[in-house]
């Protein structure tokens, strides 16, 4: 068999190797659910940041983390994924080890400083990792069943730290944040160890990294590149429409979703905070129920059509979020809110499984890391723009218009996959760099 073969996740190999994968996966994400949901008031309330500053403390580890990817893309594709992929993963546990015992404000921005650099660097290789160890053709189910996990972890996480902080008091944000660097570190090291070796003795070449031509070895082989132009994905013609894209969907999608729709939402169907919490539970019991189901899609049609289905999902937002808007009784404004949980969460059950595969799949020889971490980049710095760019407009401009902007955003990128993206295939798209 050789080396860059995909894994047959049907075979007990195959399985194994998985099984070992999503175990310290789910570890890792039941650590960022004792982190994630309580960073935030952690900063503020026991470190005593104002808002404003807290606001300074993500946007400087945003940009510690758009700095790591831009490096780590070019090391990977150099010298392999798995050295930069471990590093990452450290840095984050340090971070985060860090961050639970400073108490400068200083050291806490330092420790953002590490997390972010750490956060840029891992997920850069993450999938020049998955490629090497499950092959290209196993991508979407891999990140298929990584993000039904991540929201049933995080979910669990976060009901743990809650309990731990009505037990312990301020104590919990040491311990929760303590054991995600412990969740960070236990991954990378289990994916790079225990992990790579099953999927080698698979492949029945322990010598050998898989990479659908990707590798280090095949890079020695054919002859590294002259140069390295870490910018390169922006300046192809035939890759930049996968990197708008990206960016129309975090922009106008998940970041919405995560730091704009809620206020949105609140505000407009006049919501008490704690009905907020059931637009957040409905999301991520939709993500568990559909993710099978919409991974099986995105395997039967391809990445692209994934995409395309989960745009058209996308532009149906405005219904249910307009109806809950309407005057009405309170148990009726939450169904309504809670069908918007819904319906974002049947597009981004086929997102998961379509954005990284389809960049995969059309990234030029020996530049896989380069490329796949330009779309990581975009949906960094979409993340990073997108509430600062659209809470204005609802501010100003009432829900109506935001929930208006929101459907021209998908409405564009799914103009640019139609025009640029699917018509042209995958294997011309990778076949030579055309600038």
């Amino acid at each position: 068999m050789s080396a860059s073969a995909a894994l047959d996740l049907s075979s007990d190999d195959g399985r194994r190797t998985l099984h070992r994968y999503l175990a310290s996966f789910s570890f890792s994400m039941l650590g960022t659910g004792l982190w994630l949901p309580l960073n935030a008031v952690y900063l503020n309330d026991e470190r005593h940041l104002s808002p404003s500053v807290v606001g300074l403390y993500f946007l400087v580890l945003s940009c510690a983390s758009i700095a790591a990817n831009l490096v780590a893309a070019t090391i990977a594709d150099r010298s392999g994924p798995f050295r930069p992929y471990v590093a990452g993963g450290l840095l984050q546990g340090v971070g985060m080890i860090m961050l639970a015992t400073a108490s400068h404000p200083a050291a806490l921005f330092a420790a953002g400083i590490v997390c972010g650099a750490g956060n840029g660097t891992f997920f850069a290789c993450q999938t020049a990792v998955l490629t090497q160890v499950f092959g290209l053709e196993m991508l979407s189910t891999v990140y298929g069943r990584q993000y039904q996990i991540m929201n049933l972890a995080i979910g669990i996480g976060a009901l743990s730290v809650g309990a731990l902080l009505y037990e312990l008091g301020p104590a919990a944000y040491t311990i929760g944040f303590c054991l995600n660097g412990l969740s960070y570190t236990v991954h990378v090291l289990n994916v790079v160890g225990p992990v790579r070796r099953l999927a080698q003795r698979y492949r029945q070449a322990p010598d050998q990294e898989t990479g659908h031509g990707h590798d280090a070895a095949s890079l020695r082989e054919r002859g590294k590149p002259e140069r390295f132009d870490r910018f390169l994905p922006y300046r192809d013609k035939h890759f930049l429409p996968v990197i708008m894209i990206q960016l129309c969907l975090v922009l106008f999608g998940t970041a919405q979703f995560e730091a704009v729709m809620p206020i949105v939402l609140k505000r407009t169907a006049e919501l008490p905070a704690w009905a907020v919490t059931a637009f957040v539970v409905a999301n991520c019991a939709g993500v568990v129920v559909l993710q099978p189901r919409a991974t099986l899609y995105v395997n039967r049609r391809g990445p692209e059509q994934g995409i395309r289905a989960a745009m058209r999902w996308w532009l149906l937002l405005p219904l249910p979020a307009l109806a809950a808007a309407v005057a009405g009784p309170l148990p009726l404004r939450l169904v309504a809110v809670c069908a918007v949980a819904l319906v974002f969460a049947a597009g981004e059950v086929l997102l998961a499984p379509s954005v990284q595969p389809m960049a995969a799949a059309r990234a030029p020889k020996g530049r896989l890391t380069t490329y796949t971490s330009s779309v990581s980049l975009a949906a960094s710095v979409a993340m990073l723009t997108g509430p600062a760019l659209l809470l204005p407009v609802f501010g100003g401009l009432g829900g109506p218009t935001y929930w208006i902007v929101l459907f021209a955003g998908t409405s564009a990128g799914l103009a640019i996959l139609r025009l640029w993206v699917l018509r042209r295939p995958a294997a011309q798209a990778a076949a030579g760099v055309d600038l």
